[in-house]
Order: structure tokens, then C-alpha cells, then sequence
């Protein structure tokens, strides 16, 4: 697994603070991410709503930008009326 330097720094950070070893810090932020990833695969393009936004405190909110969303409904729509 390849941690850029600044990631691996924080991790470093984090593990001593809180008297834990960097390997249950890695685990810790890579399941944080892990459950994004799974969000986002589990959205169907041909349902819309499945599209979930995703909150992580102190990091920000991944969601799917209404274009894109708009360009999908659009998409369905054509497909439908062929």
C-alpha cells in the first residue's frame, strides 16, 4: 500500500496522541474511506435516488453533482422513449 508522506505523517501523529500503533490508525482511516467507496458503488445509475450523499464530520460532504445527475435523468428518459 502506497501513504504519501504527509498521510503517513498524520497517521504517525494521530497513533502517538492517542497511544495507538500507526497500523490501527491505517485500518481506521482506510475503513472510513472503505465506506464511501461502498456508498458509491452501491448506487444503481438507473434509480437516481440510490445516489446518497455522504457526511464525514471535520472532512466534508461527497455528493453527486447535479449535473451529473441531471445528464443520468436525461439519459434514462432517451433510453425510455426508444
Amino acid at each position: 500500500m502506497i501513504i504519501q508522506k504527509k498521510v503517513k505523517d498524520l497517521i504517525k501523529k494521530i497513533a502517538t496522541e492517542n497511544n495507538l500503533s500507526e497500523e490501527e490508525v491505517t485500518k481506521a482511516v482506510y475503513a472510513y474511506f472503505g465506506l464511501l467507496k461502498k456508498v458509491m458503488k452501491d448506487a444503481d445509475k438507473d434509480d437516481t435516488d440510490s445516489f446518497k450523499n455522504v457526511r464525514f464530520m471535520h472532512f466534508g460532504i461527497f455528493a453527486v453533482k447535479q449535473g451529473r445527475l441531471k445528464k443520468l435523468n436525461e439519459m434514462r428518459k432517451r433510453n425510455e422513449d426508444i
